[in-house]
């Protein structure tokens, strides 16, 4: 993520916190003295700020089920502009 104009963006409406839970997936991460302050750093952000200051088209996932679908149209020919596809995890 970058930040916007020196300032990390707020969650959206309805987004919760980010912990960083995909990392908890890796095994012996979680002896690490790190891994929670700096790995799975919690934070309240999304990619929206970043995304409109560098003209990249944002879709933002968070249910399973439409991640098909978020990663069809990351791959599908045309447009103008970068894509990125944002999956959001909540607890």
């Amino acid at each position: 993520c970058l930040p916007l104009r020196g300032r990390w963006p707020k969650a959206g409406r309805g987004h919760s916190p980010c912990c960083g839970e995909i990392f908890k997936q890796l095994p012996g991460l979680e002896k690490s003295p790190a891994r929670d302050e700096y790995v799975m750093a919690s934070h309240h952000t999304t990619a929206v700020g970043a995304c409109h200051q560098y003209g990249i088209s944002r879709k933002a996932v968070s249910k399973a089920e439409d991640i098909s679908n978020a990663i069809d149209w990351l791959t599908e020919e045309g447009g103008n502009a970068p894509r990125l596809v944002e999956i959001i995890v909540t607890k």
